[in-house]
């Protein structure tokens, strides 16, 4: 129940805070169109202050190991799995291998973000290593 909760949340604060706004400012209608209306002030720069911590809020729950540790908790083997890489690459931090199986992992379980995020400490490492 909480995982679907977690993706309503996710897909209405997309839908909500950048496509519909999108649209608005594409075809010039709709109500983004008067919450943006600058000529109303305080109100419209204070909906745009809580618009940017709406979007930061998210951006912080997609990348935050925490939400991400809870993501991983539908399987507690696939938790298991995802503590003992991190274990493996914490023992042997200028060893490439833990780092490719803990990369593989994500990318395995659709966590993008910190796929990416491994990748470039790999990229990272394999140039220290040949240069």
């Amino acid at each position: 129940m909480a995982e679907i909760l977690y993706c309503f949340v996710c897909s209405q604060a997309i839908y909500s805070l950048l496509w519909y706004p999108g649209l608005s400012i594409a075809i010039q209608a709709g109500d983004w169109i008067k919450i943006y209306d600058f000529s109303i002030q305080p109100y419209s720069i204070l909906t745009g202050i809580a618009h940017l911590a709406l979007l930061w809020g998210l951006w912080q729950l997609y990348i935050n190991e925490k939400v991400l540790s809870w993501r991983l908790t539908c399987d507690p083997s696939i938790l298991n799995n995802w503590h003992k890489l991190k274990e493996e690459v914490a023992k042997q931090p200028h060893n490439l291998q833990p780092r490719l199986d803990l990369a593989y992992f994500l990318f395995q379980n659709d966590e993008d973000y910190s796929f990416k995020k491994i990748a470039k400490e790999i990229l990272k490492l394999h140039q220290m290593t040949i240069g």
